[in-house]
C-alpha cells in the first residue's frame, strides 16, 4: 500500500473558503490521504462545514475542536492525531492542484535524504468583487543555494507553506510547531529552519497550488509579522550562525519596504523601512534601489502637490 499522508487543516473563521480547500484535497490523484481539520475556536459556521464534510467522508476526515490557540497549536493538535508517514499542510483559504501529493510523495519515497518537499504556486488576487488567478507563478520563490538554512534566514527565497509535504518523524523529533508564535505567523518558517538543519529540502519548480491573497491574511499585518520575524532571528541567528543576524534583520526591513512600496503604495513607510535595512546591512544594491525608488516617488508627489 502507498504511504498514508495526513493533511492538516487549521481553521479559524474560514467559512468562506474552507469548502474549496477541502475539495482540492479530495480531488487529489494520490488517494491514501486522511484529512484532519482543527477548528481553532471559530465563531462562524466553520465548525458546521467541517462536521458536514466529516459526515460525508467518515473514513477520510476527522475534526478536532479546541479553544483558539493559533496555527501552531492547531497544527500540533492535528499532528498528535495524525496516522500518516508524511504530513501535508493546507490553510483554510488555499488550494492544491490535483497532482500535488502524488509528485511530492514520489520524491520523499525515492530519496530518504529529503525531509521536506515544496513547490511553486500561483496567487489568487482579490479584484473588485471576486478572486482572479494571477497569470504567472510566484517568481523566484526558491533559489537552491545548497544552504537552505541561510537561504531561509536571509529571506532570499520562501517556502510556500501550502505546498509542503514532510516526514512526520522529523517534526516529532523537533518537538512540533512552536506555539509561542501565536498571532505572529512564522511558526511554519521556524519549523522549516529547524528541518533544514537536519534534513534535505527539495523544491519542485511546478505549480502545486494557489495562495489566496486578501485582507484577512496574517501576512498583511506588517507590525505583527515583523514581531514574529524578529523572534525568528533571535531564535536562529545564534551560536555559529550569529554572524547572520544583521543581514537577517536587514532582509526583514527590506522585504517590508518592498511590500509597502509596491503593494500599499506607501512611499514614506517604505523609505523608513529601507533606511532601517541599510542601517543593519548597507551593502545591498537592491535595498539602495528600493530606497531611491521610494524617495523619487516622494519627491514627485511633493513637487506636484
Amino acid at each position: 500500500m502507498t504511504a498514508l499522508v495526513s493533511t492538516i487543516v487549521p481553521v479559524y473563521n474560514g467559512e468562506r473558503y474552507l469548502p474549496e480547500a477541502l475539495d482540492s484535497v479530495l480531488a487529489q490523484t494520490y488517494q491514501n490521504v486522511e484529512i484532519i481539520i482543527v477548528d481553532d475556536g471559530s465563531t462562524d459556521s466553520s465548525r458546521t462545514i467541517a462536521e458536514k464534510y466529516a459526515s460525508l467522508h467518515p473514513q477520510r476526515i476527522r475534526v478536532i475542536h479546541q479553544t483558539n490557540g493559533g496555527t501552531g497549536a492547531a497544527r500540533n493538535a492535528a499532528m498528535a492525531a495524525a496516522h500518516g508517514r508524511y504530513i501535508a499542510m493546507l490553510d483554510q483559504d488555499d488550494l492544491w492542484t490535483p497532482l500535488h501529493l502524488a509528485e511530492a510523495v514520489a520524491v520523499l519515497e525515492g530519496d530518504p535524504s529529503v525531509g521536506l518537499v515544496h513547490a511553486n504556486i500561483q496567487i489568487l488576487e482579490w479584484n473588485a468583487d471576486s478572486f482572479r488567478l494571477s497569470p504567472r507563478p510566484m517568481s523566484s520563490i526558491w533559489r537552491d543555494s545548497g544552504d537552505a538554512f541561510t537561504t531561509l534566514l536571509l529571506r532570499r527565497a520562501h517556502i510556500a507553506c501550502l505546498t509542503t509535504v514532510f516526514r512526520r518523524s522529523l517534526v516529532d523529533s523537533l518537538g512540533g510547531f512552536d506555539p509561542s508564535f501565536y498571532r505572529l505567523g512564522n511558526d511554519d518558517r521556524d519549523m522549516w529552519l529547524r528541518i533544514s538543519k537536519i534534513a534535505g529540502i527539495r523544491y519542485l519548480d511546478s505549480i502545486h497550488g494557489a495562495w489566496r491573497r486578501h485582507d484577512d491574511n496574517q501576512s498583511g499585518n506588517y507590525e505583527r509579522m515583523q514581531e514574529g520575524q524578529f523572534l525568528l532571528v533571535d531564535r536562529h541567528a545564534v551560536g555559529p550562525d550569529r554572524h547572520l543576524r544583521n543581514r537577517a534583520m536587514a532582509a526583514i526591513y527590506a522585504e517590508t519596504g518592498y511590500d509597502q512600496l509596491h503593494r500599499e503604495g506607501s512611499r514614506g513607510k517604505a523609505a523608513v523601512s529601507y533606511v532601517r535595512a541599510l542601517y543593519h546591512y548597507p551593502f545591498s544594491v537592491n535595498t539602495w534601489k528600493g530606497l531611491v525608488n521610494a524617495m523619487v516617488g516622494l519627491l514627485s508627489l511633493r513637487s506636484t502637490g
